[in-house]
């Protein structure tokens, strides 16, 4: 434990500099998407109050069910209500609960790591923070739940020690257990649950035909056998978690009927994005920047690839893997390593739009719960597990070819420069905290009580000062949660039917929300909050 929090604090330091430079002033994203996660992470501290309904946040107001509409976080409540109930405000506990969520995830793949290829610890440690502070994660900040992906690994380490533990009753336990923490992280963050699900699909269905061509169908019978209990108790567990999950979101997806093809493929990837690896990246960002338009790199959904070395190392160790294979020795590492590759590959170019086709239109057709997803870029994030999982197999069969290099210490060496390199090209000097944590608490604590006749409120904003539709959205979300007051305003990637209320600054905004509140709800008490001049306003 100690040789891992070794590695991860230093890792840790350089990705969380803005947060650690600023005393935890600062926090990632700008003043958008990340104060909403703020406030999904606040949700659940109000629905333990008994102030809220736990699928019907007070905005879109009257409207229900409109938890559905976004990511829930709940699984970061494991950190995220201690904190809090610690008496930290809302921005810093969400800001602590990201660090704590990176720290699990490192040391889970740390040991996961170990238990799996026996490495030595410092390469162990190279390849978790590899992953956990990865290039992608830090451009893709600005989606916070994206960071979801530090849960990854605990789900993996529970599914690998179900798979060697001795007795069945840790089997079934651990396996329940594993089932359980991914339906949990499913029902957090659909997103990296989805691809991360989708990835684990892919992977089996790979290892498993490589088992029957090189095993037998006999053998694998056999194995099946051997593991229907862990799977199914995985299956329990994650049906479960699912439970909440089918409550919150189905009625959405009903409502919406999905993402149409052509909507998604508006925010699809090109064939170059493979190396799109974001502009400020250390190693590579001046050779995006020469061959990337501005418009591609500075959009955070297309700057997620995976950086170009490590798929450089992930190649070698399919390579190395295949040899092995056909040479008959670790066969089963093998196979798993070949099959982590054509993974990676695989969710890599799932969102590519080249021109004729797209990968993702197959998933998009016929996998429950494709056409929910937007932005399918964000997916790519999965990879970079994935990845590490293979170059770490790859490294444990390197022994086998030790006499292309007789000396250990050449060895090590080599191995050293590789893996030094490869963290290395994580390395991002870009600036992605923009969001003011005091600045933010003060707008909110300068916000005059509203008059008794309130019921429920909009906000107006001023043409004097206009700012992005969404900013003034966010501010009346975040104020209807801190004053406990409903809002009509809301701001998510679906709206609730007949809401078309989605910009203060335009013409018809007030006729809009007086269609919404008066001819299709008849709300009484609706008062109107002057954002700017931090006034209200009563109905009439």
């Amino acid at each position: 434990m100690a040789v891992a929090l070794a590695w991860w604090v230093p890792g840790s330091l350089f990705f969380f500099r803005a947060a650690w430079r600023s005393g935890f002033d600062k926090m990632f994203g700008d003043i958008g998407d990340n104060r909403l996660i703020v406030l999904y992470h606040e949700h659940w501290l109000q629905v333990l109050r008994g102030q809220v309904s736990w699928t019907s946040p007070n905005y879109f107001y009257p409207a229900k069910g409109v938890l559905g509409y976004s990511d829930t976080c709940v699984l970061n409540e494991v950190f995220y209500l201690p904190l809090r109930l610690a008496r930290l405000d809302p921005f810093l506990a969400l800001q602590w609960t990201i660090v704590l969520m990176s720290l699990t995830g490192f040391v889970s793949l740390f040991f996961f790591l170990r238990l799996l290829t026996q490495l030595s610890r410092p390469v162990c440690g190279a390849l978790s923070l590899v992953c956990i502070f990865a290039n992608n994660l830090y451009v893709s900040t600005s989606h916070l739940q994206l960071l979801s992906l530090f849960w990854i690994p605990p789900v993996l380490l529970l599914g690998l020690c179900a798979w060697r533990a001795n007795t069945p009753r840790a089997q079934r336990a651990l396996s329940g257990g594993c089932g359980l923490l991914f339906g949990a992280l499913t029902y957090s963050t659909f997103y990296i649950a989805w691809f991360a699900g989708f990835a684990m699909v892919i992977f089996v269905a790979v290892v498993g035909v490589l088992r029957v061509r090189s095993a037998g169908w006999r053998h694998c019978q056999a194995v099946l056998r051997l593991l229907w209990s862990r799977a199914a108790m995985f299956v329990i567990g994650f049906a479960l978690a699912m439970i909440p999950f089918v409550i919150t979101y189905l009625p959405a997806l009903r409502k919406s009927g999905g993402r149409p093809y052509s909507v998604v493929m508006a925010l699809a990837q090109s064939p170059r994005d493979v190396v799109n690896v974001g502009s400020t990246n250390y190693l590579w960002g001046s050779l995006v920047r020469g061959q990337l338009p501005a418009s591609r790199i500075t959009n955070v959904e297309l700057s997620t690839a995976v950086t170009p070395f490590v798929l450089m190392l992930l190649l070698s160790a399919v390579f190395i893997a295949l040899r092995q294979r056909r040479a008959g020795t670790h066969v089963a590492l093998a196979e798993a390593c070949i099959a982590s590759g054509i993974t990676a590959g695989v969710i890599i170019l799932l969102p590519i739009d080249f021109g004729f086709a797209s990968l993702w239109r197959v998933p998009w057709a016929v996998v429950p719960g494709a056409s929910g997803i937007r932005a399918v870029g964000r997916g790519v994030v999965v990879a970079a597990p994935i990845a590490v999982i293979g170059i770490a197999i790859g490294i444990r069969l390197i022994p086998e070819y030790r006499h292309l290099v007789a000396s250990r210490r050449w060895r090590s060496a080599g191995l050293c420069a590789v893996l030094t390199l490869a963290v290395i090209e994580q390395i991002n000097l870009g600036q992605n905290s923009g969001i003011d944590r005091s600045e933010q608490l003060a707008t909110l604590a300068s916000t005059p009580v509203p008059p008794p006749e309130c019921q429920s409120f909009y906000v107006i904003s001023s043409t004097i000062a206009p700012v992005a539709s969404f900013h003034s959205e966010i501010d009346a979300m975040l104020l209807a949660q801190r004053i406990g007051l409903p809002t009509v305003n809301g701001y998510s990637g679906l709206a609730p039917d007949g809401f078309g209320a989605l910009n203060p600054d335009d013409a018809n905004y007030v006729a809009l929300i007086n269609d919404w509140a008066y001819r299709q709800h008849d709300l009484p008490g609706l008062c109107t909050y002057a954002r700017l001049d931090r006034r209200w306003i009563l109905p009439g």
